[in-house]
């Protein structure tokens, strides 16, 4: 879950990822977990009916010579059910035993009811580096649902409360569409790395409604979010300071009269149902308030082909996918983004990708529409080879027979960089 978390900070800051339902493509991390979830067995790289992976990663670590360097083996654990969802996540320990990362806890219809999440808390030796075992913190997470299996309630509650509170509310029609979603208490410390001094009074502290109305056709024509006003904290002074302590805000507060508008979007259809045009306004301040218009285009296939962001009738930015079939078996996709250049709107290519007759899938990418990268997935669309004007990537696996990967080893410029082993047990 830890590495999953990095992945997806480095991704969101570094990539603009684009994703096919259509066709399967360079699937990173980030897209995988995005799109089936942290607690499904395929943002493991794994299908089929796995019940448990042991996965072994070999590492050697450089020092001032090749004889002195030192090579560690860290071992992590994965226990799935039979409908490929995430039961127990497990590392393991210098003395061999496991120690419980996270755990899972499905009702009847396979929806989560309880997670809980189990991490080490270390305090700094010396410049802020993790140095020793200072205690351990637990997260833990609720879901109700109501009789349509629609998800109602998340609560929440670590090792900084003493209880479980609301953390979000979910309110549907009688069509089971949502036309309310509350995020609450945000506020409040939640993980071992927050910092409970952090009072912020930004965004990302705040509590929220969103209201989602609709037409006769069940389309979404109207989002309006508030931010929630209510008190967050209290000042209480000892011993002549000032200690502020965040508030609980509990589930039957009606905030109604304490909401301020943050933000609206409005939507219109074309003629197939299909969403052609996004007005939104964002609410700084009563005198600055922000609007940008989206419009989309789409292809033969019902996709989105071409989005262009408009402020003031002025392209801000935009994105384009072309997706062509040839010969009925070979698909090439292009994606990129748009870009305003003396009111010329240029078309700047930042990758291809080419399914192969062989299965193989090419992807190149490009910088300021010229070649930078190449990357080549085998027919399990998983990377083999990369290439650049600076290194050479090459990554073998060997398979099962339920074509998952049991080894996997990688070199960057000849030199051995990844080397994994994963043992695989599967339900009878």
């Amino acid at each position: 879950m830890k590495n999953h978390l990095i992945i997806i900070l480095l991704l969101v800051l570094t990539s603009l990822i684009s994703y096919s339902q259509e066709t399967i493509h360079q699937w990173s991390e980030f897209d995988k977990l995005m799109t089936y979830g942290f607690d499904d067995i395929r943002s493991y790289n794994l299908i089929g009916k796995v019940k448990e992976v042991v996965v072994l990663e070999i590492s050697t670590i450089k020092r001032k010579s090749d004889s002195d360097s030192k090579t560690t083996h860290n071992y992590t654990k994965t226990e799935f059910n039979r409908n490929g969802q995430l039961l127990k996540e497990y590392t393991l320990e210098k003395d061999d035993s496991y120690f419980l990362e996270v755990e899972n806890t499905y009702n009847a219809y396979n929806q989560i009811i309880h997670k809980k999440e189990i991490d080490k808390k270390f305090g700094s030796i010396g410049y802020g580096f993790k140095g020793y075992l200072k205690g351990i913190h637990i997260q833990e997470t609720k879901y109700s649902y109501d009789s349509n299996n629609n998800l109602t309630h998340t609560y929440f509650k670590s090792s900084y409360q003493d209880r479980f509170f609301l953390k979000k509310r979910n309110t549907y029609n009688s069509n089971q569409l949502l036309i309310k979603k509350e995020s609450l208490n945000n506020h409040m410390p939640d993980d071992v790395y927050f910092y409970a001094t952090c009072k912020g009074s930004g965004n990302s502290l705040q509590s929220f409604t969103t209201e989602y109305f609709y037409n006769s056709d069940n389309l979404n024509t109207l989002i309006k979010s508030y931010k929630n006003n209510s008190i967050r904290y209290k000042k209480d002074t000892i011993n002549g300071q000032i200690i502020t302590t965040p508030i609980i805000l509990e589930e039957n507060i009606d905030f109604s009269n304490m909401l301020e508008l943050n933000y609206k979007i409005s939507n219109r259809y074309n003629s197939k149902k299909q969403l052609h045009i996004s007005e939104s306004e964002q609410y700084y301040t009563s005198n600055n308030i922000v609007k940008n218009t989206v419009i989309y285009e789409y292809d033969k296939f019902g996709k989105v082909s071409q989005t262009k962001r408009l402020k003031d009738s002025i392209l801000t930015f935009g994105t384009f996918r072309e997706h062509q079939i040839i010969n009925n078996n070979l698909e090439i996709e292009t994606e990129g983004y748009l870009k305003d250049v003396n009111n010329v709107i240029e078309r700047i290519i930042t990758h291809e990708i080419i399914h192969q007759k062989d299965g193989t899938i090419k992807r190149i990418n490009y910088n300021n529409n010229s070649i930078s990268s190449t990357q080549l997935f085998d027919s399990n669309y998983n990377l083999i080879e990369e290439n650049s004007k600076t290194h050479q990537k090459k990554v073998k696996y060997i398979y099962d027979k339920n074509n998952n990967w049991v080894v996997k080893k990688a070199t960057l410029n000849g030199k051995l960089t990844e080397h994994f082993i994963r043992t695989i047990t599967y339900f009878d």
